[in-house]
């Protein structure tokens, strides 16, 4: 498959043998101007909480969802309350890309920041509904939605929120995850 044309990308980095791999939603300016992902001060301090967890950046694969930064996010992804979420054919272009991207890997965890990240890869909306829960995709891949690094900007939370959701990415990662076993008894007999 082919990736969509834009003017303004930013490839993809680190190695197939990656471990952790995050998706992130989209770049932002700064990572277009120096063409590489996570290199804001956000996305340096989004790094720097991985490594605090002991995912370090060389053991990271990162890409991103919406691969460039040509038209505001909300033109690809966006939801409303009666027509749920829609998305433009330039995301369903770049979602079946990224579904192939991933496809030469074996990560045990995958970290998608951002509601464009989680939807294309669970087709589920609204990370701030679902971050911190540990999901499987259709290949058994466990996937923890986190908030975008770039809301380290505005949010007091945002921090400690994404701290919580590494640690669990991390527990993956560090092969300590046990699943939690429900036993739900509907009808019980007493």
């Amino acid at each position: 498959m082919q990736l969509p044309k834009a003017k303004t990308t930013v490839p993809p980095s680190g190695s197939v043998l990656s471990k952790c791999v995050l998706v992130l939603s989209a770049p932002d300016r700064v990572d277009i101007t120096r063409r590489a992902y996570l290199s804001s001060k956000e996305g340096y301090d989004f790094l720097q909480m991985l490594a605090q967890q002991g995912i370090f950046r060389n053991d990271i694969y990162v890409t991103a969802a919406i691969k460039d930064y040509d038209d505001p996010i909300n033109t690809h992804i966006s939801h409303s309350p009666k027509a749920g979420v829609s998305t433009s054919h330039r995301f369903s272009e770049y979602r079946a890309f990224l579904i192939e991207e991933l496809q030469q890997f074996a990560p045990r965890v995958i970290i998608a920041a951002g509601n464009a990240a989680l939807y294309a890869l669970t087709g589920l909306y609204g990370i701030h509904k679902w971050r911190g829960s540990i999901l499987k995709n259709e290949r058994g891949q466990y996937i923890v939605p986190v908030i975008e690094p770039w809301n380290l900007r505005t949010d007091n939370k945002a921090q400690f929120l994404i701290e919580q959701d590494l640690r669990k990415a991390t527990d993956i990662y560090n092969k300590v995850y046990t699943p939690t076993v429900r036993n739900v008894k509907i009808y019980p007999t007493f």
